[in-house]
């Protein structure tokens, strides 16, 4: 990623998102979503390459299928070439936690756009919509989370964090990420792994080894 300063960058937002928790979220001040996009996921997207000003990024985007209007993303960030809706994000105030991404991944299948982000500035989805799961002999498409991200890691996996940049998804090495995580290979080895592992504490492996495997393949 061209931004050589991103380390340093990245941080200073990790320093302030702390800062943020001890004196104003557990007070619940600034609690509205537009505040958290504004005061950190515009500045955190803008680290990583992104835009703010230009073309390549756009806010409160009506998302419809047919005529029929199902809602608006907070922010749709375009592929530079072509130009083209690559990325949906959706955000929750820093005081809440993110959840499913269910109503996000709504608009990813109304859209037919790939991947979208679910984040409230100090923790992040990257969701795929090309998941699918047999279900009574049919496809189901659900909502499938390629990573996860929380604050306390955002520096030890920051070169992770450099698939959501401009550069990554111009090139198309966030597309070779998600292939891979859907990849056969990458599939038996998770279930193994979690199948060994004691259930409570299942989901704290799978966040860890999706994360180290997005690390391997930089």
């Amino acid at each position: 990623m061209k931004n050589k300063g991103f380390n340093r960058q990245l941080k200073r937002y990790v320093a302030r998102i702390k800062k943020w928790d001890r004196e104003i979220i557990k007070k619940n001040k600034f609690d509205k979503e537009q505040n958290t996009i504004v005061k950190f996921v515009i500045p955190f997207f803008e680290m990583l390459g992104w835009g703010s000003l230009y073309q390549e990024m756009d806010f409160e985007y009506t998302v419809k299928k047919g005529s029929k209007k199902i809602g608006a993303v907070d922010i749709v960030l375009y592929s530079p070439s072509p130009k083209k809706q690559t990325i949906f994000v959706e955000v929750k105030p820093l005081q809440k936690k993110i959840g499913k991404g269910t109503q996000l991944f709504k608009y990813l299948k109304a859209a037919n756009v790939k991947f979208g982000i679910y984040t409230n500035g100090k923790q992040l989805k990257l969701v795929d919509k090309r998941y699918t799961r047999e279900q009574h002999g049919q496809k189901k498409y659900v909502p499938h989370t390629l990573f996860a991200l929380d604050i306390k890691d955002f520096y030890k996996y920051r070169k992770v964090l450099r698939f959501l940049s401009k550069e990554y998804v111009k090139n198309g090495r966030l597309c070779d990420l998600a292939d891979s995580f859907h990849g056969p290979e990458f599939r038996s080895f998770e279930k193994i792994k979690l199948m060994k592992e004691k259930k409570d504490k299942r989901e704290a492996l799978k966040y860890k080894l999706r994360l180290e495997h997005a690390k391997k393949y930089l």
